[in-house]
């Protein structure tokens, strides 16, 4: 497995309508029930062009990193990770660090739990070479599967 560089390439804008730009961002350190993934793909939809432009429902925070869809390989994991495995293929989705125990999480509807944090709107998202997310909430893709082909 490659080294860790202390910082890569993120596209980043400063506000509405700003211009997007490449810059060197330090890579994020995963907290203890983070992964630290190397994207490898990243997905693109109108959803991406409404943060940009500040038009979409969702609270967006700039500085912003955008995307909230990719796909890559676990390159660190944090103390209290489980069940995965550095070198194993994940799955980035908008979704991450709701409750788990409200009933919207409880009931398979965690995109309406009041703690929800959204990649590419309101944390830095997947238009970036590394992006830390929960271990529970990242998708396990089979081994050998094409990530191009998995990546939304």
């Amino acid at each position: 497995m490659s080294t860790i560089p202390a910082s890569h390439r993120v596209l980043i804008f400063d506000e509405y309508n700003g211009p997007l730009e490449v810059r060197q961002f330090p890579v994020p350190e995963p907290e203890d029930d983070e992964l630290l993934v190397k994207l490898e793909y990243s997905g693109i939809c109108h959803s991406d062009l409404h943060a940009w432009c500040g038009d979409f429902a969702y609270a967006t925070v700039y500085p912003l990193i955008g995307g909230h869809e990719g796909a890559g390989s676990v390159v660190k994991m944090g103390a209290k990770v489980k069940d995965w495995k550095l070198g194993e293929m994940a799955g980035v989705k908008l979704v991450n660090a709701n409750c788990l125990n409200c009933e919207y999480c409880k009931t398979g509807h965690e995109p309406l739990c009041d703690r929800i944090q959204n990649y590419g709107f309101d944390r830095h998202g997947t238009f970036q070479e590394y992006v830390t997310i929960r271990d529970v909430d990242t998708i396990k893709i089979a081994n050998g599967m094409n990530l191009a082909a998995a990546a939304p």
